[in-house]
């Protein structure tokens, strides 16, 4: 009997040992990516996104491939939407750099596909699209552009434009983009989108 119990209060021991461990390590850890994500703005870069939750502006998140928008949007923001109550139907996520979104990457297409999946309901909803301008312009349909004066042809395209604008009408959707050509970006927010759009850096 003395040697189970000693057994057992050294596997105790040992266990609550190795439990203290651990939970420094994930304190530690947790620590390190805080700091890390504060010293390379991430905090600061949520943080925006979420206060721009309470105006219906297109949002649009810009900067150089592969610097982290698209965990920024997908992961940590989505993340943040869920704590917070929203459903996961209510939120549309479509990544153009994917092979599961190649289908989107023209204007027309990449429309029909937020109209699908939009829930019927009145309830808060966000689409959120990665790498916004592989979405092409396309004609619609039937159009001739021989029939066009040239001064008018370029306007007969469908643009990812006419899709973001679109989704302005709708005031329970809040759309949020990012893109890797600032200066692109940055020029058609004052112009497609006529105050209508943030640029979030």
């Amino acid at each position: 009997i003395g040697n189970l119990f000693n057994t057992i209060m050294n596997t105790a021991h040992d266990l609550l040992l190795n439990t203290c461990f651990f939970i420094m390590a994930i304190s530690v850890v947790t620590g390190a990516i805080a700091s890390i994500f504060a010293e390379f703005g991430v905090i600061d870069l949520l943080n925006k996104l979420i206060r721009a939750k309470s105006h219906n502006l297109i949002k649009i998140l810009v900067g150089m491939r592969r610097c982290g928008k698209s965990f920024l949007l997908f992961n940590l923001f989505k993340q943040h939407l869920l704590d917070t109550g929203v459903k996961i139907d209510h939120i549309i996520e479509i990544d153009l750099e994917s092979d599961d979104f190649l289908f989107c990457r023209d204007a027309i297409t990449l429309g029909r596909e937020i109209r699908t999946r939009l829930p019927a309901d009145d309830a808060p909803c966000f689409v959120l699209i990665d790498e916004i301008q592989h979405a092409e312009p396309i004609l619609p349909e039937g159009t001739d552009l021989s029939r066009l004066r040239p001064e008018d042809r370029k306007n007969a395209y469908i643009t990812f434009y006419h899709v973001l604008n679109g989704l302005l009408k709708r005031k329970n959707i809040s759309t949020y983009v990012t893109g890797s050509n600032a200066n692109l970006l940055s020029r058609d927010v004052a112009t497609e989108f006529r105050g209508r759009g943030e640029i979030i850096t």
